[in-house]
């Protein structure tokens, strides 16, 4: 009688197991059909941008005043950061989703959001960024490198779902062993039937000129480092989103 409970459970077990591997296997599946289409799209426009300005740049014919060429080469300057930025993360999310390993050690926490803040800034200069820190120690034990790639990517969206010249502020607080990193915006906020999918790879907000990658990749980099993230929306008075990170 044991031995045939025994083998029923086991049977359950491995059917189990089976169900969850088929579960993976069509998420990588559609993954990866997903990024096929985004890369017939998100890398086309860039590089017809591209192509359009040298063609342009190149044709004699045209006779291009400086301020013209000055203007074709911005815009091809342009679309290769936007491509440049498209492929990066790529990357980091094909890493993560690999079974990347993070490299903890003990961090200055304040330290790994102001390296993350100077990019953010360096990328929007016109948004008004702010950081708040609040606890006696910021010190924490993480992945720089994944914590930093994750606040960036947190800060960049905010400014562009943000208003124009609007305010962004990055707060760390720590309290009893926890630490809390949290990016608020001004912007409208998300639409609640939107909230259940704003991680997954490839979303797009209604207003998004993305490539729906950036909150995958926080997503992805939060579970990786073993904590989590919350979405609030709105934040006050029917707009604002903030985005916290809980070690």
């Amino acid at each position: 009688m044991m031995a045939v409970q025994s083998g029923e459970a086991l049977e359950r077990i491995n059917r189990a197991a089976d169900a969850k591997k088929a579960a993976r296997e069509s998420e990588t599946e559609q993954l990866r059909s997903g990024l096929l289409l985004s890369l017939s799209h998100d890398l086309r426009t860039p590089l017809a941008g591209i192509l359009g300005s040298i063609s342009s740049l190149r044709e004699p014919s045209l006779k291009l005043k400086p301020a013209a060429r000055a203007d074709l080469l911005e815009a091809a300057e342009e679309e290769t950061l936007r491509l440049s930025r498209y492929v990066d993360d790529l990357l980091s999310l094909t890493r993560l989703k690999s079974g990347l390993k993070p490299e903890f050690a003990m961090e200055d926490a304040a330290t790994i959001a102001e390296e993350a803040l100077v990019r953010a800034r360096a990328l929007h200069p016109t948004v008004r960024y702010a950081i708040k820190s609040h606890g006696k120690s910021l010190a924490i034990q993480t992945d720089a490198a994944l914590l930093g790639q994750a606040l960036f990517n947190l800060l960049d969206n905010a400014a562009r779902h943000g208003p124009e010249g609007g305010a962004v502020d990055l707060e760390l607080t720590q309290e009893r062993g926890v630490l809390r990193l949290s990016v608020t915006d001004e912007g409208n906020g998300v639409d609640p039937s939107m909230a259940a999918h704003i991680f997954d790879p490839l979303f797009r907000g209604k207003d998004s000129a993305g490539a729906g990658l950036g909150l995958a990749i926080v997503k992805s980099a939060v579970t990786v480092l073993g904590a989590s993230i919350e979405l609030i929306s709105p934040v006050a008075s029917g707009h604002g989103t903030s985005f916290v990170i809980t070690l």
